[in-house]
């Protein structure tokens, strides 16, 4: 089975403590309770380009997310980023050794670099 992540159904969601985060390019549009309500506004984001003033005038409609089974959703794997106090590094080990490739403020950013990275030929 397919990574769902990758795929895209989870894209720009994030687990946070009890509930779901929305996040574009390190920007913040949202913590929700429940994974239904951070879908259902992540897919109107994406129907205005991700302008917030036009997301807040769209129609009120209902959410095709609530009754529908949803796929499982897997924690992401953290390869290649090191949680230190309060930061997070991204690393890789070449040539037997340890690189770095930056430190960050947010497992977010951390993970956005990791991804730069293996897009452009990193493994």
């Amino acid at each position: 089975m397919a990574n769902l992540k990758e795929d895209g159904f989870y894209r720009y969601i994030t687990r946070r403590g009890a509930g779901w985060q929305l996040r574009k390019n390190g920007e913040h549009y949202g913590w929700y309770d429940r994974i239904e309500d951070a879908l259902f506004d992540r897919d109107r984001l994406e129907q205005c380009d991700w302008d917030f003033s036009i997301f807040c005038e769209l129609p009120e409609i209902p959410n095709p997310y609530e009754h529908m089974e949803l796929p499982s959703y897997e924690e992401r794997k953290s390869t290649f980023i090191q949680r230190l106090p309060q930061r997070w590094r991204v690393q890789k080990r070449i040539d037997g050794k340890m690189c770095y490739f930056g430190t960050y403020k947010t497992f977010e950013e951390a993970e956005e670099r990791r991804n730069d990275l293996i897009k452009n030929g990193w493994f």
